[in-house]
């Protein structure tokens, strides 16, 4: 898992961006994860992505194949 800071900015600045558009770049690209925003008396002052990597399984095994006990 990846945590990563986007910068905050409460007012739309000379490109344009505003904390709407980072808060959408933030959400971009994630598969599996979260975006939380952070608000400090009423103000964005934060906002955290975590992006989660999800592993394929390629097969599953009985408790029997993995030298467990087969509960009967």
């Amino acid at each position: 898992m990846s945590s990563n800071r986007v910068g905050i900015q409460d007012n739309a600045d000379a490109t344009g961006g505003s904390w709407e558009r980072q808060v959408l770049e933030a959400v971009r690209g994630i598969r599996y994860g979260s975006v939380e925003v952070v608000i400090h008396d009423a103000r964005i002052v934060q906002i955290e992505r975590r992006e989660k990597v999800r592993l394929e399984v390629t097969s599953r095994r009985s408790p029997e194949d993995r030298g467990g006990k087969s509960q009967l």
